[in-house]
Order: C-alpha cells, then structure tokens, then sequence
C-alpha cells in the first residue's frame, strides 16, 4: 500500500511538472533525465550530507537546539532508505543504522507524543527492520 501511493504521489508530481511545461510550450516533448544521471546525482547529494553530519546524534542548532531525529532529519533518512534500496551500499545502511542506534530507535519526545512531526523518525525505524530482516516474532 505505501509503495503504491508512494508511487501514485510521483505519478502526480511528475505529471503536474510535465502538464505545465506542456501548456507553456505546446509541441515541446518533455525528456526527463536518464536513470543513470539521477542516481549520480541522488549520490553526490548524499554524500555531501554525510560528509557535513558525520555524526548521526549530533543535535541541530540554530535558534533552538534540536535532537537529530528531529522530522527534518527523519525525511533525509527516508530518502538515504529510498537511494539504498536502488543502489544498496553498505555505508547508507551503516549511517542509518547509527543514527536508529543513536536514538535508541526512539521518537523524538517518546512514545506519547500525537504530534506526527516528532513521530516521522519511526518510518525510516521501520523501514531499516524490514530491510535487517528481523520480522520474527518475539517471544514475550
């Protein structure tokens, strides 16, 4: 299910792109970017952030001080699992990891928070289980 309105969230972002470059340019054929390209690019990117934030607990200050598993942060890791499931180094997952590790794969404010923005970081939890292979269940 979320692969398909993920997939159906792309379907209308790049179909709204294309529809307005359409109506600008009525007989331009839209060519978007080999797959090549985007992933050299999805790969520098990265590495540019993980060179910037080497360390995964290190919180984030500007005119607050903010824990790094703050939503912000839990969107980059959504997209690090997004580029490690094209193209699966074992450096993406290690940083994920560190960073599930350094939370001790807990929400921003704890389990009681109703606030979506300090449950984001759960996804990308949720999202390194499945990939660790740890769907066994457990014994209580």
């Amino acid at each position: 299910m979320k692969k398909l309105l993920t997939a159906g969230f792309f379907a209308v972002i790049i179909g709204g792109f294309s529809s307005c470059t359409a109506q600008k340019q009525k007989n331009a054929k839209v060519v978007l970017p080999n797959k090549k390209e985007v992933l050299e690019v999805a790969q520098r990117t990265n590495q540019y952030f993980m060179n910037k934030w080497p360390d995964t607990k290190k919180d984030i200050v500007g005119k607050k001080v903010w824990p790094s598993n703050l939503w912000t942060r839990a969107v980059y890791y959504e997209g690090l699992i997004a580029l490690y499931k094209v193209d699966p180094k074992k450096e993406y997952y290690d940083y994920a990891m560190s960073w599930a590790n350094n939370h001790n794969w807990n929400l921003q404010r704890g389990t009681y928070t109703r606030n979506a923005d300090h449950q984001a970081c759960g996804q990308t939890y949720l999202d390194l289980y499945e990939i660790d292979g740890r769907k066994k269940s457990r014994k209580d």
